[in-house]
């Protein structure tokens, strides 16, 4: 869904899912959803420095270019601590943003307010 938007992509990200896909990156029972949830976060790593430079701190700079390199396969290779240190991740983004960023949201909620009406 994502890669289908970057404006969706945008609110993800304000909303808490890099935070929640750092979280399932950890979950060892489910390696499905370890997957998706690496290739989600490759997307937004490749989209928002923010979210590359979170996840650079999660994984540390080994783990990080070898997530880079392969993301899909990096639930493999994290060790027991590098999970733990995952699960517990409270990291929030904070996307830049620009005045373009505020226009299109004024626009979003006028938009919305004649829905409404």
């Amino acid at each position: 869904m994502c890669e289908d938007s970057n404006q969706l992509a945008t609110i993800a990200v304000e909303n808490g899912a890099v935070q929640s896909l750092i979280v399932v990156l950890s979950n060892v029972r489910h390696p499905p959803s370890q997957q998706h949830a690496a290739r989600t976060l490759s997307y937004l790593v490749k989209m928002f420095t923010e979210v590359h430079d979170t996840l650079a701190e999660c994984l540390g700079a080994e783990v990080m270019e070898q997530f880079l390199k392969s993301p899909e396969e990096i639930h493999k290779k994290l060790t027991p601590t590098q999970l733990d240190k995952l699960i517990s991740n409270n990291t929030q983004v904070m996307l830049q943003r620009n005045s373009s960023d505020d226009e299109d949201l004024e626009l979003l909620k006028s938009t919305e307010q004649i829905a409404v009406q």
